[in-house]
């Protein structure tokens, strides 16, 4: 399953692997996607979605996440990190091209 991320976390314990991806990509992946499983938090990221293309635009959800063996993790994120927490809730200055994205593979841990 794909699973649609606003950071970079490791929910739970297991191995992840990351790799940066184009824009392109990353909206062809969600775009093609039999099912996605959003845990975007903010509308201001949904909002990025729409406006760079991704067609099913996902519901806010701050739950936390719970990963399977196989999953596919995309991560859209900021290129930084603002020095300030309070700005970073309905900071409208954030342009289309300071977003960075990724795809990130898991896999438990075997014991």
């Amino acid at each position: 399953m794909i699973k649609l991320f606003n950071s970079t976390v490791c929910p739970q314990e297991g191995v992840y692997s990351m790799s940066k991806i184009e824009e392109d990509v990353f909206v062809g992946l969600l775009n093609s996607a039999i099912e996605v499983e959003s845990y975007i938090g903010y509308d201001e990221n949904l909002e990025h979605l729409k406006n760079i293309g991704v067609k099913n635009i996902p519901k806010k959800n701050r739950e936390q996440a719970e990963l399977q063996e196989g999953d596919i993790i995309l991560v859209m994120k900021l290129g930084y990190r603002f020095q300030n927490p309070e700005l970073k809730n309905n900071n409208k200055s954030i342009s289309e091209s300071e977003w960075r994205y990724f795809i990130m593979y898991y896999k438990e841990n075997k014991k």
